[in-house]
């Protein structure tokens, strides 16, 4: 039987592509900053990476300037400095007070 495929290079942090480390919750935040960077901007909209660790993701083709900052934050390339889910969520409660929304 064939092996299933797991993931799809794309979401893979570099750090993992390179085999530098095991998946971290870090990873795990850059993995979801490029599904927003899919939902803000579709991949045929923009870069086709063949190599995750030699190119940078554009966020700047998304025209969300919250969205963009945040894409920004979660695929930082040092994993130290990429976002934490908790900062994420407190920041998305603390928009939806400012902007009175209802988060379900």
């Amino acid at each position: 039987m064939p092996k299933k495929k797991l993931s799809d290079k794309r979401y893979c942090a570099p750090e993992i592509l390179l085999h530098l480390e095991d998946n971290t919750r870090s990873s795990d935040m850059y993995s979801y900053g490029v599904v927003l960077l899919d939902i803000f901007e579709p991949i045929k909209n923009r870069l086709n990476r063949k190599k995750s660790e030699d190119k940078e993701l554009d966020v700047s083709i998304v025209k969300s300037t919250v969205a963009r900052k945040l894409i920004a934050r979660c695929i930082k390339k040092n994993p130290k400095e990429r976002v934490s889910a908790s900062a994420i969520i407190d920041e998305i409660e603390s928009l939806a007070e400012k902007e009175k929304c209802i988060i379900l």
